[in-house]
């Protein structure tokens, strides 16, 4: 089952026609379906590739470790595995050292005699053939829900000891090279969480509420800074941290599946129950980064940013690209990953919504635009029913006496064979109805760059 992304236009309309401009961001990605259940965890290689976990959720395949084609030039072609399991079991996370040269990932599966979860945790070189099993300190592995590297020989490990009804969220430090395990984060009231780490070596972590099912706004943004983790790492047992220790983000969060931190400064979190990633500044305010059509009980679990330089230090441009694991309501579909990107190549499709805020009753009908303008002077606008044609047509009709939000249709952009390549830009904007879009009378107009390549 394939999956589009979407374009995102958060506009601030005026009450009256005249050149107000809209002061939200405009954002747009491509959504290149990489058609791979990689329902187990996946990371960036340092060449933009991707390496995962094939998963099956219904725990009736083997699973494997495999290496696909993330970033264009058709190497490898087919899925490269690196690594099989002998039995069905089910990944619990993949990440990718920071100087790219190792890779680290767990899987779990249930032992019918004893009725219990078994837990494994791999690691060793991304080109390598065998990956030997890490077997940390009593406990560390046990209820694991995600794993990160915080430099080349150590990492965290996110795990709930208890069985699926316990609250209590321990966060491990594992030294690779001497498979010794130090508990330094102890969270009560919650289930598992993930987590991942800055370039200080500060640990993010999103904290929901104990509640089954998940409800809309149970979920904290919080960041342990890291020489408090280094001062609990040293400690004694009763030096561990606790939510108290902790600095919140940002709170009120939909979802909370997986986290991401990116160079900006931004964190990212990803909603499996309500089909968006989220974008938190930093300073704290959250927005919708992506979101995608769908169901409740569905959405993005497992997020991965590439970054093209191999350090976390290093100076990189602000914007980089993003994988997301989409995961669908049990039984209805495939898992997949989709790559969202302000670069598309010809033969991807783009989903754009349009989402405007109105302070107030627009008492005028209006129509709502999306225009792409690209190299050599040509011309295309979104078409009612979704593809792109020529000329200019509105998408949607406005409603006289709106007020609150209005949110213009869905539309399935195919980038054609023949696109010139290079920079479009994309306009969205709100025009009194029947006028053609002009940047001049716009109601409200914003604008982004899009790059075919």
């Amino acid at each position: 089952m394939r999956f589009t992304i979407c374009v995102t236009a958060a506009l601030a309309v005026a009450c009256v026609a005249g050149a107000a401009r809209g002061e939200g961001p405009l954002s747009v990605y491509a959504n290149a379906s990489l058609v791979q259940n990689f329902a187990g965890g996946f990371d960036y290689l340092p060449n933009g590739d991707l390496i995962g976990m094939y998963s099956d959720p219904a725990m009736v395949k083997n699973a494997y470790l495999g290496i696909i084609d993330a970033n264009g030039d058709g190497d490898p072609a087919v899925v490269k595995k690196v690594h099989a399991f002998k039995e069905p079991t089910f990944g619990i996370a993949v990440d990718v050292s920071p100087d790219g040269m190792s890779v680290l990932f767990g899987e779990s599966s249930y032992d019918p005699v004893t009725t219990q979860s078994r837990y494994a945790l791999y690691h060793g070189p991304v080109n390598g053939q065998t990956f030997p099993v890490i077997d940390p300190a009593e406990g560390s592995l046990e209820g694991a829900y995600d794993i990160v590297f915080i430099d080349a020989t150590r990492c965290y490990i996110s795990a709930n000891p208890g069985d699926f009804s316990a609250t209590t969220n321990k966060i491990w430090r594992l030294d690779l090279e001497t498979k010794s395990a130090t508990e330094v984060v102890s969270i009560e009231g919650t289930y598992s969480g993930p987590i991942d780490v800055d370039k200080e070596g500060n640990l993010y972590y999103v904290r929901g509420k104990a509640n089954y099912p998940p409800r809309r706004g149970d979920f904290t943004l919080m960041k342990f800074a890291a020489a408090a983790l280094d001062e609990a790492a040293a400690g004694d047992a009763d030096q561990k941290l606790d939510a108290g220790d902790a600095t919140v983000v940002a709170e009120n969060l939909d979802g909370g599946q997986d986290v991401a931190w990116h160079r900006s400064g931004a964190v990212f979190v990803s909603d499996a129950n309500n089909r968006a990633v989220y974008e938190v500044a930093p300073d704290g305010t959250a927005s919708r980064y992506a979101e995608a059509p769908g169901r409740s009980g569905e959405g993005f679990w497992f997020l991965a940013i590439r970054n093209p330089a191999s350090s976390r230090s290093a100076e990189v441009p602000a914007r980089d690209e993003i994988a997301a694991s989409w995961q669908p309501i049990f039984g209805t579909g495939e898992p997949d990953v989709i790559r969202l990107s302000p670069q598309v190549y010809v033969g991807e499709r783009l989903l754009l919504t349009a989402a405007v805020d109105i302070p107030g009753p627009v008492w005028i009908p209006f129509d709502a635009y999306v225009v792409l303008s690209g190299p050599g002077g040509i011309f295309y606008s979104a078409l009612p029913g979704g593809g792109v044609g020529e000329g200019i047509r509105a998408y949607a009709e406005g409603l006289p006496g709106l007020a609150e939000s209005f949110l213009g249709r869905i539309l399935d952009l195919p980038v054609p064979d023949g696109t010139p390549k290079g920079p479009w830009t994309v306009y969205a904007g709100l025009m009194p109805a029947g006028r053609a879009p002009s940047p001049q009378d716009a109601l409200a107009l914003d604008t982004v760059v899009l790059t075919v390549r």
